[in-house]
C-alpha cells in the first residue's frame, strides 16, 4: 500500500528557497548566506542592448533555486506544498524589484490522491502509481477479473479495434501504454523557414526517432475503455523501471468514471501474464476531492507604455524540471527590474499561472477575470518551460541514462512575423538543437480542448488568440512525479536561456503591433 506523507517537509523546503537566495517573505528578508548576494547595480541603457552576464544571477544561484524547488517533489495544483511555493515565489519576485506582485485566487475542483494499491493473484504489486482524476474506490477497492488488451494499443482506431476483440464489461483492463513516435523531420516540417538549428557536433539527424513517455494517447484510451464498460484500468509503462513509472497523467482536470493505476515495466510483465490467464485483481485508489482555491502570481515591470509584454510560465509541477520556468523568469526579472524605464518600450507583466496540471484552470480563470482590463492590453506573450534540460533515454541495460546531449527544444508560435523573428534570434543565440514551429493543431482556436501545442502557453493562444510564443522541451522524465532531476539539468544552459529570454522579451516589447499581427500561412 502506498500513501502520501505529510507536507511539512516540503513546506520547509519551500521556505528554504528564500534562505538559499538570501531573501525573505518581505522586501528585506533574512540575511544572505556568504556568497549568495544578488547583483544589485543599476543598469544603463546599454545593458538592454547586450545582456551583461556579470549583472545576472550566477549559475550557482540559479542552481540553488532550482534544486530547492526540486526537493518539493510533486506540486499538485493547489496542494499545500504548491501554495507554499507560490508564497515563497511572491517574496522572491518582490525582492527582485517586480512591482505590485499579487497572488490572485483561482477557484478549482481539486483531486488529490491519498493512498493506492494493486493486488493480483493474492499479492500486492510494488511500483504502482495512480492516474490523476480517476474515480475513488474506497478502502475495499474494486475487485474484478482482469483482461489484457492486445499489444500495440495506440491511436483511437487501434484502441477501438482492440476493444472490439475482447469483452471488457465488468473487468479490469490491463494495457501497455503506446507512445507516439515521431522523427525529427516531423519537427522540421512544421518549422518556419531557416528556423531549425542543428547544434555543432550533434549526431541527431532528421531520421532520428523522437519517443517520449509524455507523448501518448492515454486520455482518449482511458475514455474509450470506460465507455466500453470496464470497472478499472492498469496501464503498463513498457520501458520505465521502478519510480520512473510514476507518470502523473492524464492531467487535463477531467474526472473519469473508473479508477486507474500505472505500473512499471517489470511489474507489468508479471501482470500481463496474470491478466492473460484471467486472474482477478483489486484496484484501490483513495483521494480527497474538494472545492478549493489556488493562485496565479502576477507582477509588473513598468515601461514607457501601458501595453503589456508578458513573461510567463506555470508553478505547479511533477518535479524540478516540470516546472523550473519560475527560476529562469525570476533571474530575468531581477535583471530587467534594474534597467532604466526608458529601456522598456512596453510594461512587462510577469505571470506565473497555476493549474497546468488541472486542465489550464489558472489561465482560463485569468482570461475570464481580466477580459476587460489586462487582456486587451497584451501585445505578446513569451512562455518558458523546462529550461536547461539534458537528454535521457533508455539504455541497453534497461535503465534511463544521460546521452550527453541537450534535449531538443522548440518555440511554438503562430505566424506572427515579429514573434517568429524574435524567437528565431533566440534559437541562434543559444546554439542548441532547437527550432521555431507552427501550432500543430488543424482546428481553429476556441475549441473546448486546446491542442495548439504541448505547452502551457497554448491556452492563451487557443482561448483568446493572444500572440504567444512557447519555449518548451520534453525530456523523458518530464511528468514523472517526485523524480530527482538535480543532475538532469545543465545549469549553465539554464542560465543562458534565462539571459536569452531577457533579449527576447525586450525585442518583443519593442516590436510594433503591425509586426506582431498573426498572418495566414
Amino acid at each position: 500500500m502506498l500513501q502520501l506523507g505529510a507536507t511539512g517537509a516540503t513546506l520547509a523546503a519551500a521556505g528554504g528557497l528564500l534562505a538559499a537566495c538570501g531573501g525573505g517573505s518581505g522586501s528585506g528578508g533574512s540575511a544572505a548566506p556568504a556568497g549568495s548576494a544578488w547583483p544589485n547595480a543599476r543598469l544603463s541603457a546599454s545593458a538592454a542592448q547586450t545582456v551583461d552576464p556579470r549583472q545576472f544571477l550566477s549559475t550557482s544561484q540559479v542552481r540553488a533555486l532550482a534544486v530547492e524547488a526540486d526537493r518539493l517533489g510533486l506540486r499538485a495544483t493547489g496542494a499545500a506544498n504548491h501554495e507554499g511555493y507560490l508564497r515563497t515565489l511572491a517574496g522572491l519576485f518582490r525582492r527582485a524589484g517586480v512591482a505590485d506582485v499579487a497572488l490572485e485566487p483561482v477557484p478549482m475542483r481539486q483531486w488529490l490522491a491519498t493512498s493506492w494499491s494493486l493486488t493480483a493473484d493474492g499479492d500486492e504489486l510494488a511500483t504502482t502509481y495512480y492516474a490523476p482524476y480517476s474515480k475513488q474506490t474506497g478502502p475495499a477497492g474494486v475487485t474484478a477479473p482482469m483482461v489484457l488488451l492486445p499489444v500495440g494499443v495506440g491511436d483511437e482506431a487501434a484502441v477501438r479495434a482492440a476493444l472490439a476483440s475482447v469483452d471488457v464489461t465488468g473487468k479490469i483492463v490491463v494495457f501497455e501504454v503506446a507512445y507516439t513516435e515521431l522523427t525529427l523531420q516531423a519537427f522540421i516540417s512544421v518549422s518556419y523557414p531557416d528556423a531549425y538549428l542543428q547544434a555543432a557536433g550533434d549526431p541527431r539527424s532528421p531520421s532520428t526517432v523522437y519517443r517520449r513517455p509524455w507523448l501518448n494517447t492515454v486520455p482518449r484510451t482511458l475514455d474509450l475503455i470506460a465507455e466500453a464498460g470496464a470497472v478499472g484500468t492498469v496501464g503498463i509503462w513498457p520501458d520505465l523501471p521502478g519510480r520512473w513509472a510514476r507518470q502523473y497523467t492524464p492531467y487535463d482536470g477531467i474526472f473519469r468514471p473508473i479508477p486507474g493505476l500505472w505500473i512499471d515495466r517489470d511489474g507489468g510483465a508479471r501482470l500481463k501474464e496474470l491478466a492473460g490467464n484471467g486472474a482477478s485483481a483489486t484496484v484501490r485508489l483513495e483521494a480527497t476531492v474538494r472545492d478549493t482555491t489556488t493562485h496565479n502570481l502576477v507582477g509588473y515591470l513598468p515601461g514607457r507604455s501601458t501595453e503589456l509584454t508578458v513573461l510567463h510560465t506555470h508553478t505547479d509541477g511533477t518535479n524540478g524540471i516540470e516546472e523550473n520556468g519560475p527560476v529562469g523568469i525570476l533571474a530575468a526579472a531581477q535583471y530587467l527590474a534594474r534597467l532604466p524605464r526608458a529601456s522598456l518600450p512596453r510594461t512587462i507583466m510577469i505571470m506565473l499561472s497555476t493549474g497546468h496540471f488541472a486542465g489550464g484552470v489558472g489561465i482560463r480563470h485569468f482570461l475570464d477575470q481580466h477580459g476587460a482590463d489586462l487582456v486587451p492590453r497584451i501585445s505578446s506573450i513569451l512562455t518558458l518551460e523546462h529550461l536547461g534540460t539534458r537528454e535521457y533515454l533508455p539504455a541497453a541495460d534497461g535503465s534511463i541514462k544521460a546521452t550527453g546531449r541537450t534535449e531538443l527544444g522548440t518555440y511554438f508560435a503562430p505566424n506572427s512575423p515579429g514573434l517568429v523573428a524574435a524567437t528565431s534570434a533566440a534559437v541562434r543565440r543559444d546554439q542548441i538543437a532547437s527550432t521555431v514551429a507552427r501550432p500543430i493543431s488543424a482546428g481553429p482556436p476556441g475549441a473546448k480542448q486546446p491542442v495548439g501545442w504541448p505547452g502551457e502557453g497554448t491556452y492563451f493562444w487557443w482561448y483568446a488568440s493572444l500572440v504567444t510564443a512557447n519555449y518548451i522541451t520534453g525530456p523523458y522524465g518530464l511528468i514523472t512525479a517526485d523524480l530527482d532531476t538535480t543532475d538532469m539539468v545543465d545549469y549553465d544552459l539554464m542560465r543562458r536561456e534565462a539571459m536569452t529570454s531577457v533579449s527576447t522579451i525586450l525585442r518583443l516589447a519593442a516590436t510594433s503591433s503591425a509586426e506582431l499581427r498573426v498572418t495566414a500561412g
